[in-house]
């Protein structure tokens, strides 16, 4: 017995063995999509690339053309990985005369960067050479906008001691209307990742005489209420030592300043008695001496006489009552004491003023005389005639 299949159509299972084409809409969106991931990943690059490191160029070209000077940079890395700058070679003939940097290691946070925080920074080789006779005058700055300087060190402190710091090779050359005044070189500055120590490490000053200070290294400490630093020759002859400065109540601390053969004590003591104290401690401060270290920086000093030193002094400033809050300020109209010791060619003279209770000036000759012809001939070089 013979049974009979229904057998489709040949066209029907044609059809139903051809695989399923997925519809054209869905696959018009995901091109739509990879190509627009793709531009989205070649903008990103070149905005935080090439975008970023033209722009950095443009800002960098554009603040040294503002100052009048001319010249080149290269400027690698991106906004991600952090910027390397490379063979800076500026120069003008205004202000700033000649920048010079080998190369910049900037790292980075992208998310700290609001708050001016860094990782690293690296500097290698940087010389400049500056007139300050020829920078124009500044439109933005008043002298009576009083300063906290309190909440100024509170602000800088992270800023500076956050970065692994790294600095070599520093040359710094100060001129005056085209005349040298002084040079001042320094080995490099290094600094530890959030540590509280910042060294610098030979330090250098030469002046236009070519008179040198010795090759030297000190240390900075910056806590959060406190700083101190060791020794330092600052310029030929001029040195700060023992520098040691509390906040975290009132401000107290000391220094001392040595200056040829002679030394200063300073103290600072918003504690107890409110003031700032000056004291001569050893030798004395000679005019001479003062005015060779003013002209070997190019300051003229010719119509002054330097038949003058002092050998005496003791002084007292009153502080403002508002440095608590950060406001440094002399009270000069209350209780201010100075005696002072002063030789005027062969005559010795001391100076009392007492601006407490009794509100008076004293002047002893305690030695020698006091002869017109020198006074004559000390007005006769400042410009007052005394024929």
């Amino acid at each position: 017995m013979s049974q009979e299949i229904d057998m489709p159509p040949v066209a029907e299972i044609d059809s139903a063995l051809e695989p399923q084409k997925p519809p054209v809409k869905k696959r018009r969106w995901l091109r739509r999509f990879i190509w627009l991931f793709i531009i989205l990943a070649v903008f990103i690059y070149l905005i935080s690339g090439v975008g970023a490191r033209k722009a950095g160029e443009y800002f960098i070209n554009k603040s040294l053309e503002e100052q009048g000077m001319t010249g080149s940079l290269e400027l690698l890395g991106s906004v991600n990985s952090g910027f390397q700058l490379k063979n800076l070679h500026y120069t003008g003939e205004k202000g700033i005369q000649l920048l010079e940097i080998d190369e910049v290691d900037l790292d980075y946070k992208l998310t700290e960067l609001k708050d001016f925080k860094i990782d690293l920074l690296k500097v290698k080789r940087l010389k400049t050479i500056i007139d300050i006779d020829k920078f124009p005058p500044s439109q933005n700055t008043d002298p009576n906008e009083p300063t906290n300087w309190k909440e100024t060190l509170g602000s800088l402190k992270p800023i500076l001691t956050n970065p692994e710091i790294e600095i070599s090779e520093l040359d710094i050359t100060i001129l005056k209307n085209a005349k040298k005044m002084a040079n001042f070189q320094l080995g490099g500055i290094q600094h530890l990742a959030n540590s509280n120590e910042i060294a610098l490490v030979d330090w250098k000053v030469t002046d236009a005489d070519g008179l040198s200070t010795p090759t030297q290294s000190s240390k900075l400490i910056w806590n959060d209420k406190s700083i101190s630093f060791d020794s330092l020759e600052l310029i030929p002859n001029l040195a700060l030592g023992d520098i040691n400065f509390d906040w975290e109540n009132q401000l107290q601390g000391n220094a001392s300043i040595d200056f040829y053969d002679s030394s200063i004590h300073l103290d600072v003591d918003q504690n107890e008695t409110q003031s700032v104290t000056l004291n001569l401690i050893q030798g004395e401060v000679r005019a001479a001496d003062v005015f060779k270290t003013l002209n070997s920086f190019g300051i003229s000093t010719d119509p002054y006489d330097s038949e003058i030193s002092l050998n005496k002094l003791s002084v007292n400033l009153p502080l403002s009552k508002k440095l608590a809050q950060g406001d440094f300020n002399i009270d000069w109209q209350n209780e201010l004491l100075a005696n002072l010791g002063i030789t005027y060619y062969d005559a010795a003279i001391n100076l009392d003023l007492n601006q407490d209770e009794t509100k008076s000036i004293a002047l002893d000759l305690t030695e020698g005389t006091l002869k017109t012809a020198n006074i004559f001939n000390t007005l006769n070089k400042l410009g007052i005639s005394t024929e």
